[in-house]
C-alpha cells in the first residue's frame, strides 16, 4: 500500500468518525460538533506528517486528539523517533498540547 493511499484512508476514518458522532447525538465527552471538527482535522493533520517522516515509523503510533491535546501512543525504535513524533505534532496548527507519556522507545 503507498503511503499516499494510507493518508487517503487515515483521513478518511477520522472524517467518517466524525460524522458517526454528529448522526449518534454528538460526542458524550461534552465536545461540541465544531470541536470535533477540529479535533478530527489535527489528528489527521499529525498522521500525515508522521506518515510522511522518515524518522517516524507512522504505522506503530496512534494519534488521538480530545480539545486540541494530541495523544501519542505506540512504540518507536529510538529517543530520535519519539522526540521528532512530538515535535511533528505539536508543530499542526491548532495544537493546544502533546502528551507522549504512552509513546515509547523499543
Amino acid at each position: 500500500m503507498t503511503v499516499q493511499r494510507v493518508i487517503v484512508l487515515l483521513v478518511a476514518g477520522a472524517m467518517l468518525a466524525g460524522c458517526v458522532s454528529l448522526l449518534v447525538g454528538g460526542p458524550r465527552d461534552g465536545r461540541t460538533s465544531d470541536q470535533v471538527a477540529i479535533d478530527n482535522r489535527i489528528t489527521s493533520m499529525v498522521n500525515e506528517r508522521l506518515m510522511r517522516d522518515d524518522v517516524v515509523r507512522a504505522h506503530e503510533v496512534a494519534v488521538s486528539t480530545t480539545r486540541r491535546v494530541v495523544t501519542l501512543r505506540g512504540t518507536v525504535y529510538s529517543d530520535a523517533a519519539r522526540q521528532r513524533a512530538v515535535n511533528l505534532a505539536r508543530d499542526v496548527p491548532d495544537v493546544a498540547r502533546v502528551v507522549s507519556v504512552e509513546l515509547t522507545v523499543r
